[in-house]
């Protein structure tokens, strides 16, 4: 949280996404709720919906944190969300 705190909440070239594969959406959102977690939480079903499968390849964590820049472009995921915030 600390890294997100400094690196990604006042960055306005990126924006974190937490994707759930949870099929209850109430619970996702209940945990989520719980973990305080500050940033987009997408469910399996709207994931589903948009590019972002294509764009980072198989989920194959959960839970699983992306990193887009504003412009919509892959900028990490994984443990190496946070090394590739140098490059933009």
């Amino acid at each position: 949280m600390a890294k997100f705190n400094t690196s990604v909440a006042e960055n306005a070239k990126v924006e974190m996404i937490h994707l759930s594969l949870d099929r209850d959406e109430g619970e996702a959102k209940s945990w989520a709720t719980r973990a305080k977690l500050p940033w987009l939480t997408m469910m399996h079903g709207d994931v589903q919906k948009t590019d972002l499968l294509s764009m980072f390849g198989p989920i194959r964590g959960v839970p699983t944190y992306l990193l887009v820049s504003a412009d919509g472009e892959k900028v990490g995921t994984g443990s190496n969300v946070f090394s590739k915030l140098g490059d933009l």
